[in-house]
């Protein structure tokens, strides 16, 4: 198994956000897991840590916690940052690691400041991948939600269109 990369941190104004760098085997792909997760535990779980590794053998993986989650400085409940102040935090690690455009991969809560990262800086964004288990809270109970039992030769998770068709 290949050592865990070290934490480091980027600075957006008096905030400190941790991040890691993976590999340098092609493009930029920042990767922002959920905030469940801190950066630095995900290396603990070995089939996460095979899914990162998959990722790093096409990319160098740029990997942060979003402000107040993991090793990332946290804010006092009462002041928890405005979506914005994420999406800036993103473009200081960005900046920190001298990525000029990435895919970026956003996981449940941190793909909506993924989102606003992409509209608010789309030069900064090459493209965007978006996991989101949750159902939209205005969607009609008649909706399918998920995928059909379709898996990815070599992956155990199915691969799914926008739609929620797999492919």
């Amino acid at each position: 198994m290949a050592a865990v990369p070290e934490t480091v941190y980027a600075r957006d104004g008096d905030a400190h956000l941790a991040y890691q760098v993976v590999a340098d085997n092609g493009p930029d792909l920042l990767f922002v897991p959920t905030g469940t997760f801190p950066i630095d535990l995900l290396w603990d779980e070995p089939t996460v840590a095979g899914h990162l590794r998959r990722l790093a053998s096409f990319s160098r993986l740029i990997m942060t916690d979003l402000l107040g989650v993991g090793s990332s400085d946290a804010v006092p409940i009462h002041d928890r940052p405005a979506m914005q102040a994420w999406t800036d935090g993103l473009v200081a690690v960005l900046d920190a690691v001298g990525s000029e455009c990435a895919t970026v991969f956003g996981m449940s809560e941190s793909a909506l400041p993924v989102m606003l990262l992409a509209a608010s800086h789309p030069h900064r964004v090459r493209s965007l991948v978006l996991c989101v288990r949750m159902r939209a809270f205005s969607a009609p109970t008649t909706i399918r939600t998920g995928c059909p039992n379709r898996r990815s030769p070599g992956t155990s998770t199915p691969l799914a269109t926008p739609s929620g068709v797999a492919v």
